[in-house]
C-alpha cells in the first residue's frame, strides 16, 4: 500500500503531537517519579486485532514478516512459546540487573527493564476556565523562517523578577510566585504502580472531513507489565480537554478493546465542590479487559462529540491557529488520587493549519498491518545534574515495533528541540549540538531503580554509550542517517527482535535550570511550554507512522518555592507541594510553625516531620490540601513537639512527604526538606532586686536579659510576679510574645522563670533628681499647689531617687517605690511667680505612709510671655497676635485639656501708617493663662513701606492727559506705569470739565493694590473743536463741514484706526444770498463726532462770494431765423464768450416765427453759480425777400442806352441798406418803344 499524505505538525508552546497515527507518551509532568516496565522472557508471535506484542527474537527473526503475520488469526492472541534455551539466555543477560526489579517480581524468571517517565504538571485548576492565548511561531520551522524567542502563557502570578536567592531560605515558597501554563491541562500527582507499563491516547487529526462533522475521533492503547492482573475498578481512564473546547463537548465515548460494537461512555468529573471540570473518565476494565498481560492493546472508534460542527467551534476560538487544542489522558488511581507513572499523555489535536501538513505518512496499522514498522513511540525527558557543569536535558526515545525486525537500514532519525531553548544549550564550536547515546540491550524501556533510595529514575547517560554529536539548525531540528545506523541506534535486542527501538539524546545546558527559570521569569517568559520531537522517516522523507514522539517541558514553578519543576522532578521531589516554609524556632517553644504551598492539582495528604541531623524525631503532623480556586494556595501547619528541643544552635530538619493511600500505587517521591537553626529562648536576669511593700510593676521586659534577641515589637508580660510582701528570695514567670519574622500571622510565646531578691527600704537622707517644673508668671497659687498630684509627681516630676547608701531608683521601679511609701505631696513654701526666672529654689514635701514628712530640694522655672524682637510686617498685613510672642511653644505647657493659653490685642498697632508717617508702631498683647491670670506684653513692630510710599518716592509719578470735548478723563492715564506701580484705582477730587478747552492740573487720589493711597496733581489738557474766523465760500456752494473747523489737526490725535473724528453739518449756512444783496455773511452749525461717540456742536460763519449775476453784464444782439424756425438764444448774447464758462442762454418765452418780420425776444442768461439775468434781443424772422416787397416803376432810357435797374424799384430806399437791383436779362434798347424787363432785387 502506497504512503498517503497526512496532516500533522508541531507548534511552539503547544504540548505535543498525537493522533491516531502518532503514539505519544509524555514523561515530563509534575509529580512523575518512576515506572517499572515488566518484560516477559517468553517470546510470542504477533498478536493481532487490538493487541500488539513482541515476536520471538530467535524463531521469528529468521522468518519473514509475512510468515509471522500468518501464524495468527484475526482475533487470536497466540500464547507465548518459551524454550529452555531462551529462558536461560535471558537470565544470563539480565543477571547483572537484578537490583532493578520491582519487589513484586523478584521471584519471576522474567527480565525487568526499568523505565522512568517523568511528568510535568501544568498546575491548572479542574474548573472550566478559558486559557489565555499564547501566540508564537512554529517550534520546528524551515530554515528560511525566522525563529522568535519564547513568550510565556498568561499566568496568575504577578510580575516578579526576584530569584530564589533573594528569599529567606527558611521561607522560600509563596503562592503568588507560582508560575504555570494557563491552558487548563495538568497531570495530578503521579505514583509508581508496577501493574502498568504504558498508556497512550491518540486524537485524530482535524481533516476537512472531520471539520465538517461534529465529532473529533481518537483511540487509546494500553500495555501492562507481565505477570500482573488488574481487578480493581479504582483504575480510571481520564481524558482532559482544553478549556476552550469543553463547553462545546456533549459526549465522549470509546469502543471496548475486544468488542467494537460495545461503546463505553465517559462521565464528566465534578470537583469536590460539585463544579464541572474539563475531565471525562471511564473505568479502565470496561475498556481494557485483556486476559493476557505484557502486550499492547488498542481501543478504537473514540468520539468527542460537539454541539456544533468542529469547523464552527474552531472558528469561535480566536487563537486556535497559534495555540492548537490541548488534551491530556492518563490512568487514574481513585484510591490514592494519583495518576500512574508512564500513563500520562499531554498533547494537542492536530489542526488543518499545521506547517508539516504536507509530509507523507505511511498507512495506519488497521489500513496495512503487513507494512507497518512501528506501533507506538514516546519520549522521556529528564534533567541530569551530573552531566557537565550545569547538567543536561536527557531525552530517552522509544519506538515500539510491529513484528520482529532488527535492521534499521533505510531509516532516517529526525530530532528537534524548541528553538527557545537553543540559547541555553552548550555549543560545540559555533554550532548547537546534541549527543546521541546508544542504549544497551535490556535497557529499551528506559527506567532503572536507584540503588540507594529504591526509587525509579530515568535511564541516563552513564548507562549508555556516546556515538555521535548531532547538529541542530537554527530551528532546533536535524536529521541523522549514517550508513552504519544499526551501530548507532539499537534496533533490536539480543533475546528478542521485537524489543523497541531505543536511543538517548543529551542536551547539555549552559545554565542551571533554576537560573534558566529566573531568566525566563525576569523576561516574563516563565511558564511557556517547550517542545521536543523525534521520529523516523525513510530516505524519501516519508514519516513512519507511530514513530513520532513529541512532548514538552516547561520552566514552571508550580508550588512557588523558586525551584523549577524540572529540577524538582530530577531530584524526585513533588513539584506540586513546596518545600516547607519554616518560622523561627526558639528553644523553649513546644511547636514548630510553618507553611506548605499546594498547587491546585495536588490533592494528596502530606506528612510534615521535625527531626535533628541525627534523625531524632521531635514531632509530626498531617496537612490535607484544601480545595480552592486559582493556581496555588499556602496552608499553615503547626507541629506539636513530643520531645524537649535541644540546645540553641542545633539544626532542625523539617521534611514533607506524600502519604500514599493505595497498596498498588506507591509514592515515588523523596521528602522535601528545609532546615532551621534553633534560636535561644528568653533568658532571665539573675540580679533582680525588689523592696518590701513595693508591688512589682507591669514592665516585665526589665526582667529579661536578652531582649536584643527579640524584635522591637515584642511584648513582655508577667505570668506570675515575685512576692514582695516580705524580705525574701523568690521568683516569678515572664511570657515574651512577638510575631514571627517570616510569618507575621504567627505569634511566638516564650516562658521563662525569673529569680528575685526582696529587701527593706529607708528614704531618710535620700535625694531626688527632677524634671524641672515650669510655672507661668502670675500663676494662681491654688493651681501651683494643685499640680502636685501623685500621678504628676511620680510619673513626670521625679525621675531619679537616690538613697543614702547610693541605691538608685529610676523608671518603673522608682514609681513602684514612691507609690508604696508616699501618701501625698505638697510644697514646703509657696513658690513666687510674680517675676519670670530660671532655677528658682523650691522644696518638695512628701508625706509618708508612716505619718512622717520628708522634703527634697529642687529647682523650678517661672516662665512669662516674651515679645519677639525685630518684628516686621509688610504694610497693611496684620500679624496674628500669637505670632508676636516669642515663646508660645514654651507656654503650651500650661495648656489644659479644655482651655489653652490665649492671646489678644489689648492695644492693636496701626498696620497701615500713612505716607511719610513713622512706620515703627507699638501695641500691647494680653496673654490669658488657663487659670485666669493675665500678663501684658508690650510689642514694637516695624511696618514696611506701602506701595504708596514707594510711588511717592519716585521722581516722575504723573504725566499729561489730553482729552477731547466731553470725554471722560481716566486719572490712571495720568499716572506713570500704573501697573508697575501696583495702582489699583485713582479718582479726581473734583470732576474735570471737558466741555471747554483747558490745560491745567487737577488734584487726584491714587489707591494701590495693598490698600494704601497717595495724593497727586495731574495735568489735563482739554481740546475742543473751534470755528475758523475767515472762512469764505463761492456763492451757492455749501463748504465741507470740516473746512469750517480751525483745529482739525489737533483733533486728529483722537482718531482711531477704524473710526476717525468726523464732521457733519447740523445746520447748513445760506450760501445763496439775493443778487445785489450787500450782506453776504452766512451762519451754520457743524457737529463734531469723536470716536467714543461724544458730539460737539460748533457754530461757524462764512462769507459768501458775489454771484456771477452781480459780476457780469450780458449784451443783446439781433437774432435771425427763418420763418417757422427756432432762433438760437445764445446768438442773442453778443458777449457770451466773455461770460464765465458754463454760462447758458435760453429764451424766456418762445419767439413767434410763424410770420416774417422784425420781432423782439427775452433771453435768460444763467451763470454757473445758478444766478440769472434777462436780456431783450431783436429777432429777424425770415429773409429780406420775405419781409420786403419791391415796387417797380417805369425806367426810361435812350435807344441803345443801358437802363438803370435800380431806377426800376420805386421803394428801393425803403429796402434794407445794401439791397441791389440788376436786370435778369438785358433790355433790348436798340429800338425804341415800351418794353418790359425783369429786375432782380438782391437783399443784403
Amino acid at each position: 500500500m502506497e504512503p498517503k499524505h497526512q496532516r500533522f505538525a508541531i507548534k511552539k508552546f503547544t504540548v505535543g503531537v498525537a493522533s491516531v497515527l502518532i503514539g505519544t507518551t509524555f514523561a515530563i509532568n509534575m509529580g512523575t517519579k518512576v515506572v517499572s516496565a515488566d518484560e516477559t522472557t517468553a517470546q510470542t508471535t504477533e498478536v493481532v486485532g487490538d493487541s500488539l506484542a513482541e515476536t520471538s527474537s530467535e524463531k521469528n527473526e529468521a522468518t519473514s514478516e509475512e510468515t509471522s503475520v500468518a501464524t495468527a488469526s484475526e482475533n487470536e492472541v497466540v500464547a507465548p512459546e518459551v524454550t529452555a534455551q531462551e529462558t536461560q539466555a535471558k537470565k544470563e543477560e539480565t543477571s547483572d540487573a537484578k537490583q532493578t526489579q520491582s519487589p513484586e517480581e523478584t521471584n519471576s524468571n522474567e527480565s525487568a527493564t526499568e523505565t522512568k517517565i517523568s511528568d510535568q504538571d501544568q498546575n491548572k485548576t479542574e474548573t472550566s476556565t478559558a486559557p489565555q492565548a499564547t501566540e508564537t511561531a512554529s517550534a520546528f520551522r524551515s530554515a528560511s523562517e525566522t525563529t522568535v524567542a519564547p513568550t510565556t502563557a498568561e499566568t496568575t502570578a504577578p510580575e516578579e523578577t526576584a530569584t530564589s536567592e533573594t528569599k529567606n531560605p527558611q521561607w522560600p515558597a509563596a503562592a503568588d510566585a507560582a508560575v504555570t501554563n494557563d491552558n487548563g491541562i495538568y497531570t495530578p500527582q503521579i505514583s509508581y504502580n508496577r501493574k502498568f507499563w504504558t498508556f497512550q491516547a491518540n486524537p485524530g487529526m482535524i481533516t476537512d472531513e472531520v471539520a465538517k462533522s461534529n465529532t473529533i475521533p481518537f483511540s487509546m492503547a494500553e500495555q501492562r507489565t507481565g505477570g500482573t492482573v488488574v481487578t480493581s475498578k479504582d483504575y480510571k481512564i481520564r481524558l482532559q480537554l482544553d478549556n476552550r473546547l469543553v463547553d462545546s463537548v456533549s459526549e465522549v465515548s470509546l469502543t471496548q478493546r475486544d468488542d467494537t460494537n460495545k461503546t463505553i461512555y465517559f462521565t464528566r468529573v465534578l470537583d469536590d465542590a460539585g463544579n464541572k471540570t474539563n475531565i471525562w473518565e471511564a473505568t479502565l476494565l470496561d475498556i481494557f479487559n485483556e486476559p493476557v498481560v505484557g502486550y499492547a492493546y488498542l481501543a478504537e472508534n473514540g468520539r468527542i462529540v460537539l454541539n456544533d460542527t468542529v469547523e464552527n467551534v474552531l472558528n469561535k476560538i480566536s487563537d486556535v491557529e497559534q495555540n492548537p487544542l490541548l488534551y491530556n489522558a492518563y490512568v487514574y488511581d481513585a484510591s490514592s488520587r494519583t495518576a500512574l507513572l508512564a500513563t500520562n499523555n499531554e498533547g494537542y489535536i492536530v489542526g488543518p493549519n499545521d506547517p508539516l501538513s504536507e509530509k507523507q505518512v505511511t498507512p495506519t496499522y488497521s489500513e496495512n498491518k503487513n507494512d507497518t514498522k512501528f506501533i507506538g513511540s514516546h519520549n522521556v525527558i529528564s534533567y541530569d545534574k551530573t552531566i557537565g557543569e550545569n547538567g543536561a536535558l536527557v531525552v530517552f526515545y522509544q519506538a515500539s515495533k510491529k513484528g520482529s525486525w532488527t535492521d534499521g537500514t533505510g531509516l532516517v532519525f529526525n530530532y528537534g528541540i524548541d528553538p527557545a531553548l537553543l540559547p541555553y544549550l552548550e555549543k560545540t564550536g559555533d554550532a548547537y549540538t546534541v549527543e546521541l547515546n546508544k542504549v544497551k540491550n535490556g535497557d529499551q524501556y528506559g527506567f532503572v531503580q536507584d540503588k540507594t533510595n529504591k526509587l525509579w529514575i530515568p535511564l541516563n547517560s552513564t548507562d549508555t554509550t556516546k556515538v555521535a554529536d548531532l547538529t541542530l539548525d537554527a530551528n532546533g531540528t536535524g536529521s541523522y542517517a549514517p550508513a552504519d545506523i544499526n551501530d548507532k541506534i539499537l534496533f533490536g535486542g539480543f533475546a528478542s527482535g521485537a524489543r523497541p527501538v531505543a536511543l538517548l539524546l543529551v542536551y547539555r545546558l549552559n545554565q542551571k535550570p533554576d537560573e534558566i527559570y529566573a531568566s525566563l521569569k525576569k523576561d516574563g517568559k516563565a511558564g511557556g511550554s517547550l517542545l521536543f520531537n523525534n521520529y523516523f522517516t525513510d530516505t524519501n522523507g516519508v514519516v513512519q507512522n507511530y514513530s513520532m514522539a513529541s512532548n514538552l517541558i516547561a520552566f514552571d514553578d508550580s508550588d512557588g518555592d523558586g525551584i523549577p519543576d524540572l529540577k524538582e522532578e530530577a531530584d524526585l521531589t513533588n513539584p506540586l507541594v513546596s518545600m516547607p516554609n519554616i518560622s523561627n524556632v526558639y528553644v523553649s517553644e513546644n511547636k514548630v510553625h510553618g507553611e506548605l504551598v499546594f498547587n491546585q492539582a495536588e490533592g494528596t495528604k502530606q506528612e510534615v516531620t521535625v527531626t535533628d541531623e541525627k534523625g531524632t524525631v521531635y514531632g509530626s503532623t498531617t496537612v490535607t490540601p484544601e480545595r480552592f480556586d486559582g493556581v496555588a494556595k499556602a496552608q499553615k501547619f503547626d507541629i506539636p513537639l513530643t520531645k524537649t528541643l535541644p540546645a540553641a544552635g542545633t539544626k532542625l530538619i523539617v521534611s514533607v512527604s506524600t502519604i500514599a493511600s493505595s497498596g498498588d500505587s506507591m509514592s515515588n517521591n523523596l521528602p522535601q526538606k528545609n532546615e532551621v537553626t534553633l534560636k535561644e529562648g528568653a533568658i532571665a536576669k539573675t540580679d533582680l532586686k525588689y523592696y518590701t511593700g513595693v508591688t512589682v510593676g507591669d514592665d516585665a521586659k526589665n526582667a529579661i536579659a536578652n531582649t536584643a534577641s527579640f524584635p522591637e515589637n515584642a511584648t513582655y508580660a508577667w505570668v506570675t510576679k515575685p512576692d514582695t510582701t516580705k524580705a525574701q528570695t523568690t521568683s516569678g514567670q515572664v511570657k515574651v510574645t512577638f510575631p514571627d519574622e517570616l510569618d507575621p500571622t504567627y505569634t511566638h510565646e516564650l516562658l521563662v522563670t525569673v529569680p528575685a531578691t526582696v529587701t527593706d527600704i529607708d528614704l531618710t537622707k535620700s535625694t531626688i533628681e527632677v524634671n524641672k517644673p515650669s510655672l507661668h508668671v502670675n500663676q494662681d497659687i491654688d493651681t501651683v499647689n494643685d499640680m502636685l498630684t501623685r500621678d504628676y509627681v511620680e510619673n513626670k516630676l521625679i525621675k531619679k531617687l537616690t538613697l543614702a547608701d547610693g541605691t538608685v531608683f529610676e523608671g518603673q521601679e522608682l514609681k513602684d517605690v514612691l507609690n508604696a511609701l508616699v501618701a501625698g505631696y505638697s510644697w514646703s513654701d509657696d513658690p513666687d511667680t510674680t517675676t519670670a526666672g530660671k532655677d528658682i529654689d523650691a522644696r518638695l514635701r512628701a508625706k509618708l505612709n508612716n505619718k512622717r514628712n520628708i522634703s527634697w530640694a529642687m529647682k523650678i522655672d517661672v516662665v512669662g510671655a516674651q515679645a519677639k524682637a525685630d518684628l516686621q510686617t509688610p504694610w497693611g498685613t496684620e500679624i496674628n497676635v500669637s505670632d508676636v510672642i516669642a515663646n508660645t511653644d514654651e507656654l503650651k505647657q500650661f495648656d489644659t485639656a479644655d482651655k489653652k493659653v490665649s492671646y489678644a490685642w489689648k492695644e492693636k498697632p496701626n498696620f497701615k501708617p500713612g505716607v511719610s508717617v513713622d512706620h515703627h508702631v507699638s501695641g500691647v498683647v494680653l496673654v490669658t493663662y488657663p487659670d485666669g491670670t493675665t500678663q501684658d506684653v508690650p510689642v514694637t513692630i516695624t511696618v514696611g513701606d506701602s506701595q504708596a510710599d514707594a510711588f511717592a518716592a519716585k521722581e516722575a509719578t504723573t504725566q499729561k492727559i489730553t482729552v477731547h470735548y466731553g470725554q471722560t478723563v481716566n486719572p490712571n492715564a495720568g499716572l506713570v506705569d500704573p501697573t508697575g506701580n501696583n495702582v489699583k484705582s485713582s479718582a479726581f477730587v473734583t470732576p474735570v470739565d471737558t466741555t471747554v478747552a483747558s490745560n491745567s492740573e487737577h488734584p487726584a487720589t491714587v489707591t494701590f493694590t495693598d490698600g494704601s493711597t497717595a495724593p497727586v496733581d495731574i495735568l489735563v489738557e482739554v481740546i475742543v473743536a473751534t470755528p475758523k474766523s475767515d472762512a469764505t465760500t463761492p456763492w451757492g456752494k455749501v463748504p465741507e463741514a470740516k473746512s469750517l473747523i480751525a483745529n482739525t489737526n489737533a483733533l486728529a490725535q483722537f482718531d482711531q484706526s477704524d473710526k476717525p473724528v468726523s464732521y457733519a453739518w447740523k445746520q447748513q449756512p445760506n450760501v445763496k444770498p439775493e443778487v445785489g444783496a450787500t450782506d453776504r455773511n452766512a451762519t451754520g452749525i457743524v457737529t463734531v463726532t469723536y470716536p467714543d461717540g461724544t458730539t460737539q456742536d460748533v457754530e461757524v460763519n462764512v462769507l459768501v462770494d458775489k454771484s456771477d449775476a452781480d459780476t457780469y453784464t450780458p449784451n443783446g444782439q439781433e437774432v435771425k431765423t427763418p420763418v417757422g424756425g427756432t432762433p438760437d438764444a445764445t446768438a442773442g448774447i453778443a458777449n457770451l464768450g466773455e461770460l464765465p464758462a458754463g454760462t447758458t442762454a435760453t429764451w424766456k418765452e418762445p419767439v413767434d416765427t410763424k410770420t416774417p418780420g422784425h420781432k423782439e425776444g427775452t433771453v435768460v442768461v444763467t451763470y454757473p453759480d445758478g444766478t440769472t439775468e434777462e436780456v431783450t434781443v431783436p429777432v429777424k424772422v425770415g429773409t429780406d425777400a420775405d419781409i420786403y416787397t419791391p415796387n417797380g416803376q417805369e425806367v426810361k432810357t435812350p435807344v441803345g442806352g443801358t437802363p438803370d435797374a435800380t431806377a426800376g424799384i420805386a421803394n428801393l430806399g425803403e429796402l434794407p441798406a445794401g439791397t441791389t437791383a440788376t436786370w435778369k436779362e438785358p433790355v433790348d434798347t436798340k429800338t425804341p418803344g415800351h418794353k418790359e424787363g425783369t429786375v432782380v432785387v438782391t437783399y443784403p
